[in-house]
């Protein structure tokens, strides 16, 4: 009694030496018949997503990619067509209890749209570079008589993303992800790709945790972190 709608979709996965290609279409039947129709949610007709990554000597390369047909149906709705391309690239530099990895990505994200509010372009587009560097040390110390290893792990997380004004961009699928531990070393605050956060800053984190190197897991873990914004 509490859903307000459930979905209904028809979906084909396809893995072939690491391309992972997924499609989707995608609907839904309203439960609450006191919801407003501007209310319900977009149909995907369809939506289709495109990955891999290439592990090279020299650097790795990925890409991720995915053209959307977003369809409402309520006249004042914005309607349209929305493809996104991500290509990154990085380097894991390892050194002993150090390592240290900074990339690259560049993501660009164009509209084809319908119902666009007045004064806003049909066609908006946004392209953001984001760099990252990610450094972590770990200091390991076996137990004596036991089979625990106590392991320090200082980390540091530096990010910068540029600005992009994203006014006429709507918004399809995109929210603000919930603030937690991993948020840190995310180089989106948002879920989706309708908004790219811009970023200059700084992530510094502690963890400490005990492992047991007879069964291969972690006993004991914790954490604490804290994001420096210079912008």
């Amino acid at each position: 009694v509490s859903t307000t709608y459930g979905p209904r979709y028809i979906e084909a996965i396809y893995d072939y030496n690491d391309w992972k290609i997924h499609g989707e279409f995608r609907g839904y039947q309203t439960f609450d018949k006191s919801l407003t129709s501007e209310s319900e949610p977009y149909d995907l007709l369809p939506n289709i997503e495109i990955s891999k990554r290439w592990d090279k000597n020299l650097a790795n390369f990925d890409i991720l990619t995915s053209i959307t047909e977003w369809d409402h149906g309520h006249e004042t709705k914005v309607d349209g067509t929305r493809s996104d391309i991500q290509l990154g690239v990085d380097k894991t530099f390892l050194m002993k209890g150090l390592t240290i990895t900074p990339r690259l990505k560049l993501q660009h994200t164009q509209y084809s749209l319908e119902n666009q509010a007045i004064g806003y372009s049909s066609n908006p587009s946004k392209t953001v570079p984001i760099l990252s560097l990610n450094s972590e040390m770990v200091f390991s110390k076996k137990i004596q008589k036991t089979n625990l290893v106590h392991q320090i792990k200082p980390r540091l997380f530096y990010l910068y993303a540029n600005k992009e004004n994203q006014d006429d961009i709507p918004i399809f699928d995109t929210g603000l992800n919930t603030f937690s531990y991993a948020q840190m070393f995310r180089d989106n605050r948002f879920s989706g790709v309708d908004r790219t956060s811009d970023a200059n800053q700084l992530s510094i984190s502690l963890s400490s945790n005990f492992y047991d190197i007879e069964n291969f897991r972690n006993i004991f873990n914790v954490s604490i972190g804290k994001i420096v914004y210079f912008e």
